[in-house]
């Protein structure tokens, strides 16, 4: 679980310098997002952590994790089209998964995962919160717990809040370079 001032202290730290005109640059960007990443397994004691984005086809695919459990999570959602990270992004909110090994709404994601490597315990409790640019969600932050875990809503608004503060560095990265995946992937202001 986390504390508040360790949430703020967090979120404050990763938007240091956001206000810099032309600062981040492309390999700023993959760092800040890894910075990113790391901080909210940290503050909120999850085991993973992991970012998806839409391509330019609008298909999910995966940007960035905190270690390979979290990657192959990642890579299922990515290779099933199935799992909250989906459904997220399809619905545009956050989705939660207290138990992913339960048989719920996702048998399919936990049999390749198992299937991939049944030397890494798949991860069971996952909360997927969107990536939001101008009111439509074009990626996911992923978070997850080896073991299975109720999701409460102080956990599901700090995860958000790690998400918007992707949000806002991939909306950074995109004004600084254009030509960036970034830049590509995020939508035109109108």
């Amino acid at each position: 679980m986390h504390d508040r001032q360790a949430l703020d202290d967090s979120l404050r730290q990763l938007m240091h310098h956001t206000d810099t005109p032309g600062a981040l640059t492309a390999d700023a960007l993959a760092e800040r997002l890894s910075d990113a990443l790391a901080a909210a397994r940290s503050v909120l004691g999850v085991d993973g952590t992991g970012l998806m984005m839409l391509d330019e086809r609008g298909e999910l695919c995966v940007v960035g994790s905190s270690d390979p459990p979290s990657a192959l999570l990642e890579l299922a959602q990515q290779r099933t089209g199935v799992g909250p990270g989906v459904d997220c992004v399809r619905r545009d909110r956050t989705v939660t998964v207290d138990d992913l090994g339960a048989g719920g709404a996702y048998p399919r994601l936990w049999e390749f995962m198992v299937e991939a490597d049944g030397d890494v315990l798949p991860f069971r409790g996952v909360a997927s919160a969107p990536i939001l640019i101008s009111g439509r969600a074009i990626g996911t932050l992923n978070v997850m717990t080896a073991a299975a875990h109720r999701w409460t809503r102080e956990r599901i608004e700090a995860v958000e809040a790690y998400a918007n503060v992707l949000a806002v560095l991939l909306r950074l990265g995109a004004a600084a370079q254009p030509g960036t995946i970034a830049g590509r992937l995020l939508p035109d202001e109108d």
